[in-house]
Parts: C-alpha cells; sequence; structure tokens
C-alpha cells in the first residue's frame, strides 16, 4: 500500500473539474485518443506489465493514477515505486474524481495514461514473421484474446481489419498486456485491398471445409499472413486476396470453434520460422 508519505509527496487532484480529469474521461472515446495521442491502462496487472517494460512499452507510460481506494492495495507501493523510477508523473486522485475518468463498473484505483505508438510502415512490418490478421472483429475482449493468442505463438504482429480500435482501453484490459509488446496495427479493410500488392506476405484465408486446405499441410515459410473472421466472417474483398484457403478439420460434430482457440491451433501449429 502507498504510505500517507508518499501521498502528500505527489500531486493531488480532488476536483472533478480539473482540466486533467476531464481530458483523461475523454480517452474511452476514440477521437479524442487520437487528438491527445493518449490512452488509459487501468488494474494492478495491466499497470504492472506496461511498467515492467518501462520505455520499451509499445504505449509509453506517461502518468501514474491512483485513488484513495487504490492506495490500500498491496501492490500500490511498488506500482508507485516503479513508476516514480520511470520519472513518469504520479497523481493521487479523489475516489470521485478516479471514477469520473474509469469505465469498469468495480475499478480498482490504479491506471496509467500512455502515449499511443507511433505509426508505422505495415509494408515494412509484413516483410518479416508470421501476422495473425483479423478481419471484422469488433468485440473487445475478442480481439484482446486473438492479441494474447498472437504474442504467446510468437507471431510478429495482430493485423486489425475493419474491427476494434487497439488503442482504446477496453482492447488494452482484453489483451492482457499482450498489447505493450506486440505490434498491433488496425486499418480499414479498403486500405488493405489497397496496399495488398506492396505486402511482401502470402496471405491464406481460414474458412470452413468447402475445397479449403488441411491446415497442417501449410507451408509456413514467413512472411506470412494467417486470416481469421470476426463474428460475420470473412468478407469476400479479404477472401478474394487470398493466396490459399485453409481450415481446421473438426470432429465429434463440432461445428465450430472460439476465434482465439482456431487462432492458437492455426498459429501453434508447427514453428513459425519455417514449413511444419
Amino acid at each position: 500500500m502507498l504510505e500517507q508519505s508518499d501521498l502528500l509527496a505527489i500531486r493531488r487532484i480532488a476536483s472533478k473539474a480539473n482540466p486533467k480529469i476531464k481530458a483523461w474521461a475523454s480517452l474511452a472515446d476514440k477521437p479524442a485518443r487520437r487528438a491527445l495521442g493518449l490512452t488509459l491502462a487501468e488494474g494492478r496487472r495491466l499497470v504492472a506489465d506496461a511498467l515492467a517494460r518501462g520505455r520499451d512499452s509499445r504505449f509509453e507510460p506517461r502518468a501514474f493514477l491512483v485513488s484513495d481506494a487504490g492506495a490500500a492495495h498491496a501492490e500500490a507501493g511498488g506500482l508507485f515505486e516503479m513508476a516514480r523510477g520511470l520519472g513518469i508523473e504520479c497523481f493521487s486522485l479523489s475516489d470521485p474524481c478516479y471514477e469520473k475518468i474509469s469505465r469498469l463498473g468495480a475499478p480498482e484505483g490504479i491506471a496509467l495514461v500512455c502515449g499511443l505508438p507511433a505509426r508505422e510502415d505495415l509494408v515494412a512490418l509484413a516483410a518479416e514473421g508470421i501476422w495473425l490478421v483479423a478481419d471484422g472483429v469488433q468485440d473487445p475482449g475478442n480481439a484482446g484474446a486473438l492479441a494474447r493468442t498472437a504474442l504467446a505463438a510468437g507471431a510478429a504482429g495482430c493485423l486489425f481489419l475493419d474491427g476494434v480500435d487497439p488503442t482504446s482501453p477496453k482492447f488494452l484490459r482484453g489483451s492482457m498486456g499482450a498489447a505493450f509488446a506486440l505490434a498491433c496495427p488496425a486499418i480499414a479493410a479498403g486500405e488493405f485491398v489497397r496496399l495488398r500488392p506492396s505486402l511482401p506476405l502470402r496471405l491464406v484465408a481460414a474458412v470452413s471445409g468447402n475445397g479449403a486446405v488441411d491446415y497442417r499441410l501449410l507451408d509456413r515459410r514467413p512472411p506470412l499472413g494467417i486470416v481469421v473472421g470476426g463474428e460475420k466472417g470473412i468478407s469476400d474483398n479479404i477472401l478474394d486476396l487470398a493466396d490459399e484457403r485453409i481450415h481446421i478439420p473438426l470432429q465429434g460434430g463440432v461445428e465450430s470453434l472460439n476465434l482465439a482457440v482456431a487462432a492458437g491451433v492455426l498459429l501453434f501449429s508447427g514453428e513459425t520460422g519455417g514449413a511444419p
């Protein structure tokens, strides 16, 4: 927990009308995140992951926030010391102030304000490794699970088309820290179609049967992009770009797999650095 002497040594914000509180509360909305170049990572575990990566985090920690209730958590003191060690600003917030910036039903009272990743050249990024390409995945929890799966499998990144915003606090929570380590760019499907001739990767689409190749026969030499579909499946304009279609044979009368489970099967089959 945070000692009273620590709380007295950092900046206190007790008014919900404070400009910083208003700015941090606005980070729930994409336009505000883009305008300010910031997002919010909430919860002890997420904050610990970001601080552990420090300046190497893809979302650079900018400010450490702790509410009166959050200061009582056992981990609060250690997280504060990590933040102070990185030289970032630390703020003590009244509980009403913290509740204004939080979108959680039961907030823990510990958060980081983080800078957004710099925009990267997708053509250059796609030149190496195996990528998971998620088409139309709208749910932040599903998208975050895909990012965790991709990171665990050693993928180069997770590209989101016409889906979730990977800078949103909900996505960061869903990724459980994976977004701090893994490239997770997002572009419109139309932009991806336009860029496709310039992208050096082979593109394979994961679909249900209908003549698709068994995923275990896939040539996994990178650069490779494995496309999975969201709630409505892979859109036709993205399917048309695929060099190959693969499927996961299912048994026991099972008709489909959870999206993250299917992505895990595809990414963990064989080594990511070469053919099976």
